[in-house]
């Protein structure tokens, strides 16, 4: 299973409940590698904490280490009540804006991390790049990616979970809504605003801080010459947070949604009550409380169930899948699969599906 690059806890935007939380760096951070460089932030929830559900599940993990290999930054957390940490609640309400309050920190920490040093040789045909020079510090053949357009940077952002955590997944805030928490944080929560700093500054220095045993096909790593190349860019970045609340670029996020063994009703009313119940009823998402990031035009969605699941039965799946099918939003059903993925060969067909999907 993979090593998380951060441990942490990430306060609640609603009431600073601590989230025990991990991040996870792709290859590209951890490893010389010739993978092209794109921000890509996954957030995956997992099953219902009072039945023993936590970001140590085993599907979780294989989700996570699936999306490395696709080269995503990927985080999990434990919702309150896992691992004895609070009280799940009835509604998944506080349970949303929880999801919701880590993907902001995320967002916060993957805009904030430097471009990695690779070959010049793998550099995108499509982006600008520097060659090595004295003039940047750079070790001869390496190069860092520059973004194409000034002032704007574009990043995919996936939200998704397996079980329950697809559930809360679905119910997320729009990506507008959730660029507002990240450029306005609620200020009935200081704490929360506070820790986004610190997932800046945590982003900017990840190479001082974690790539001192890093190789590059140039011979050994020399992050402190990595550090002079940035240094310049960094410190326009350090002025512009401080005066527009660490926002100091356009980004362009757009979103994807990853459902794995999705709970329908009538399981989904009985964990979350009214809000359950109405999930994916009308086929166009959830309507309670307004809408949400899932049923934004445009979005793609992959939901894998299987033909065995016996929380939501199949007959249920294929008719929910019939009725949401169409651009975007794609259904797969594996055979012989149940809600758990224990049974042999189904996990590598799972697997298999999300990597190809992630990838695309």
């Amino acid at each position: 299973m993979p090593t998380p690059s951060l441990n942490l806890q990430i306060p609640s935007y609603l009431d600073a409940h601590l989230l025990d939380a991990r991040v996870y760096l792709p290859a590209s951070y951890t490893a010389p590698t010739t993978q092209h460089w794109h921000r890509k932030l996954a957030v995956i929830g997992h099953p219902y904490a009072p039945l023993g559900g936590s970001y140590d599940d085993r599907v979780v993990l294989e989700v996570v280490e699936t999306l490395l290999r696709a080269g995503w930054v990927v985080s999990t957390f434990n919702f309150r009540g896992a691992h004895g940490k609070g009280r799940t609640s009835w509604t998944g309400k506080l349970e949303v804006k929880d999801f919701a309050s880590v993907v902001v920190w995320c967002l916060a920490y993957v805009q904030s991390l430097p471009p990695p040093v690779i070959p010049v040789s793998a550099a995108p045909p499509s982006r600008l790049t520097v060659p090595a020079s004295p003039l940047r510090g750079l070790p001869e053949g390496e190069m860092v990616v520059e973004e194409a357009e000034e002032g704007e940077e574009g990043m995919e952002l996936l939200i998704g979970g397996y079980s329950y955590g697809s559930l809360i997944a679905s119910l997320t805030p729009p990506i507008p809504d959730i660029l507002k928490l990240l450029k306005t944080p609620p200020p009935s929560t200081p704490v929360f605003a506070k820790s986004l700093l610190t997932a800046r500054e945590s982003g900017r220095r990840w190479l001082d801080t974690h790539s001192s045993a890093r190789t590059s096909y140039s011979g050994t790593f020399n992050r402190a010459a990595v550090h002079a190349a940035l240094q310049q860019e960094e410190n326009i970045k350090l002025e512009c947070e401080q005066a527009h609340h660490g926002i100091d670029k356009r980004w362009k996020v757009t979103a994807r949604y990853l459902l794995v063994s999705p709970l329908l009703p009538p399981i989904s009313s009985l964990l979350m009550g009214f809000a359950g119940m109405k999930v994916w009823s009308l086929g166009g998402g959830s309507v309670d409380e307004g809408e949400k990031g899932i049923e934004a035009i445009g979005a793609r969605v992959l939901a894998v169930y299987g033909d065995g699941d016996t929380f939501t039965g199949v007959r249920k799946y294929r008719k929910w899948r019939e009725k949401m099918e169409g651009e975007g939003w794609s259904g797969v059903e594996v055979g012989g699969a149940g809600h758990f993925w224990r049974e042999e060969g189904v996990m590598e067909v799972l697997v298999g599906e999300v990597e190809e999907w992630a990838r695309g």
